[in-house]
């Protein structure tokens, strides 16, 4: 039977059209509500490095993404510094990237069961890219996309060149954003793709030689944008050797940092014969390492090879990784939930599709216990394997027709209206006890959607720091990197010079070009030793005790901690000797 039209109203409007206003409303209502932020400090951090907020001057010299992005950031800055270019690349990314799915999910055959996926899929899954921007999962989105095209470019009787251009520019681009998305997006896609040709090949009785040019079209596109992000990154690093220095410091660093720490204890033979005593570990670790002259790179380089090969030795069991992610409780998460609708809304359009999903949910399991055996669980890649799975059902539907028609589809319409509906609260900015909900980063909690910072922000410590702006400021990381950028809303830039007299004491920006810079600028040589002078301060409610100690082992055994103040819950302490 021939499926009705949604309604007459949109008779006219070319898939595109439908699929650009539904993201454009969508988007609109996440700008206006003021809780779109970043989920981590990530963001904001390499925020600060190509706008110029250390120095005043942007530089090229980006974090986490490839270099190119950082090179063509920091010139948008420079050609127009009023615009926070980092911030909105990233919308417009998320943006193209969701227009394009919703099209695609659209563009076969546009009835009332195609529009509730594409709206399933914005109302599940936008939250988190737009109220919780994380590059990681904007590199998700856009390669996802990208692989979308690219197969509906070669799943067909004459490929379209038009659409695997298309789809390369999108995989090229989330690749260069954060290229380990590449792999989990891929791994979901790639598979579909090839069930996809076997079903072709079932239903059209077809030898299986016609899969092998499409499928080499698709492996030599994915791999030649891969290859370009490489190679590019490779060629800029080589040629820069101050960001060659910072990369490979902040490689060896996280290897340390980012995983679970292992005791002291365990590993005090191999740290002690290269003089690596129990406080300056837990210092390391905690991310107390603020000396560029103890902690430098070939210090940093031999402790994470040691830390490294007993993580190697201390692997968890099965029933121990069956455990920990019985314990996350994914039931409570949405971008699940979206799965799970998505999932049955394609199932009962098409009881066959089971073998897909089943699949695709057997690579989800793989890949979800990969990053528990690793030791490496944060939201923000769950989220992006949660997301590439429905991005590859939706894939799959896309070349489905639906076996049989329900009474029920004539409420579709209506249906689709309460789930809209439904989703407006979540613009509804919160603005209680947000600092706290956000300080887990790598924890999912329904409370940070809607989390808002315009109106309670920490005015005190911002003014403390800008009331003695002859005052050093160091900001204990653990302390201060997932709550004191929440102040700053990222739809707006940040003054140049913003941290005139304020730097994290160490973190992930550790011996980057700008920051060297700035501690040149400020004549400070970037030892702990300098946290004993007359001006210098350091905020920190949780480690100062390892800091102390550190200065006592390396510097000055009379060294004491007195607390200068506490301010919107952060302890600044002045550190002084005999």
């Amino acid at each position: 039977m021939k499926k009705k039209k949604i309604t007459s109203y949109f008779a006219n409007i070319t898939p595109f059209q439908l699929a650009f206003l539904i993201n454009a409303l969508f988007l609109i209502c996440y700008l206006i509500s003021g809780t779109m932020k970043y989920e981590v400090s990530d963001d904001f951090m390499m925020e600060v490095m190509v706008s110029g907020a250390y120095t005043g001057t942007p530089s090229p010299y980006i974090m986490f993404m490839n270099p190119l992005i950082g090179l063509f950031l920091s010139t948008l800055y420079k050609l127009h510094a009023s615009l926070n270019w980092y911030f909105y690349f990233q919308v417009a990314m998320i943006f193209l990237s969701l227009t394009g799915i919703t099209y695609l999910i659209l563009k076969k055959k546009r009835t009332s069961f195609t529009l509730l996926l594409a709206v399933l899929f914005i109302g599940f899954f936008s939250n988190d890219l737009y109220q919780l921007m994380q590059f990681t999962k904007t590199a998700t989105v856009t390669i996802g996309c990208g692989c979308f095209f690219l197969i509906t470019a070669i799943v067909q009787k004459n490929i379209s060149y038009k659409r695997l251009l298309l789809g390369a520019c999108y995989v090229l681009i989330g690749t260069m954003i954060r290229n380990k998305c590449f792999y989990i997006t891929v791994a979901f896609l790639f598979l579909t793709c090839c069930l996809l040709f076997l079903r072709h090949l079932k239903q059209n009785q077809c030898s299986y030689k016609v899969m092998i040019k499409p499928l080499l079209i698709f492996a030599c596109t994915l791999g030649i944008c891969y290859a370009f992000v490489y190679g590019s990154s490779k060629v800029f690093t080589s040629m820069h050797p101050d960001y060659a220095a910072y990369k490979e410091y902040n490689e060896a660093r996280a290897i340390i940092t980012d995983y679970p720490v292992d005791g002291y204890q365990n590993l005090k033979d191999d740290l002690s014969a290269i003089g690596v005593s129990e406080n300056d570990f837990y210092n390391l670790a905690h991310f107390g390492y603020g000396d560029t002259q103890i902690y430098d790179a070939d210090y940093v380089k031999q402790v994470s090879e040691i830390v490294a090969a007993h993580r190697l030795q201390d692997t968890p069991s099965i029933l121990r990784i069956g455990y920990n992610m019985l314990k996350q409780r994914y039931d409570k998460y949405i971008s699940v939930l979206g799965c799970l609708a998505i999932g049955l809304a394609v199932f009962i359009k098409k009881s066959r599709s089971f073998l897909l999903i089943f699949a695709n949910v057997l690579v989800t399991g793989v890949l979800l216990i990969y990053i528990f055996y690793q030791g490496r669980v944060v939201y923000r890649v769950e989220y992006s394997i949660f997301l590439s799975l429905a991005i590859s059902i939706l894939c799959y539907d896309h070349f489905l027709t639906q076996e049989h028609t329900y009474p029920l589809e004539r409420f579709l319409p209506a249906g689709i209206v309460i789930l809209l509906l439904m989703h407006i609260p979540s613009f509804l900015p919160n603005t209680h006890q947000n600092f706290a909900v956000m300080f887990n980063s790598w924890e999912n909690h329904v409370g940070k959607y809607r989390a808002s910072f315009i109106d309670n922000r920490q005015e005190g410590i911002l003014q403390e720091m800008q009331q003695h702006p002859n005052r050093i400021y160091y900001l204990g990381f653990q302390t201060t990197i997932q709550t004191m950028y929440l102040n700053y809303d990222p739809r707006f830039v940040m003054e140049p010079n913003m941290f005139n007299n304020a730097i994290y004491l160490a973190g992930v920006d550790s011996f980057h070009p700008s920051r060297m810079q700035w501690l040149q600028e400020h004549k400070l040589k970037g030892t702990m030793e300098e946290l004993l002078d007359k001006d210098v301060y350091l905020i920190e409610n949780i480690y100062q005790e390892e800091m102390l100690n550190f200065i006592k082992e390396h510097y000055d055994a009379t060294a004491r901690l007195t607390q200068y103040a506490v301010i919107d819950g952060y302890q600044i302490w002045k550190i002084e000797a005999n």
